[in-house]
């Protein structure tokens, strides 16, 4: 899963805001670099920090937005490989991509930002006590077009 941990000032950003940031967010990993993931697979999560709780070299903080990044479905290793690039190349269109869908409620808003991306290995990741099925298998498209991370899921719909 790619999941986003995105830290900013309390009030900063309305409901609306969030689900269309996360929209925007979730359509990183459908339109770009030949992904093919699950939408469900995107975890975005806002946390709204107080000024007083955001202390950036010593002193509180208002304007900043931190953005925590985890790639545990589709390495940038593996992107590469797939897409013919070199991964310097990859992590560079990913951070352009990325700040392309976080500006308008980052940088246009004023906002001063820090964004970081962490990957791990997918052997050691599960949704709901299953492993996921492999990458750009068929068995993944057939998941995503469930749209439903897990049995239970289904069960209730």
């Amino acid at each position: 899963m790619p999941v986003w941990h995105v830290y900013h000032p309390e009030n900063a950003y309305t409901a609306e805001d969030k689900i269309e940031l996360g929209k925007r967010i979730t359509n990183i990993y459908v339109d770009n670099f030949d992904l093919n993931l699950p939408r469900f697979y995107v975890g975005v999560f806002f946390h709204g920090i107080a000024r007083e709780s955001y202390i950036v070299g010593g002193e509180a903080r208002d304007r900043s937005v931190h953005i925590d990044i985890l790639h545990i479905a589709r390495s940038h290793d593996q992107v590469a490989e797939r897409v013919g690039l070199l991964l310097a190349e990859v992590n560079k269109i990913f951070l352009k991509v990325a700040h392309e869908a976080l500006n308008p409620y980052v940088k246009d808003r004023g906002y001063e930002s820090e964004l970081y991306v962490q990957q791990t290995d997918r052997e050691t990741w599960q949704i709901d006590g299953m492993v996921p099925p492999p990458s750009w298998s068929e068995a993944e498209r057939q998941w995503g077009k469930e749209n439903h991370s897990s049995p239970y899921d289904a069960a209730l719909q």
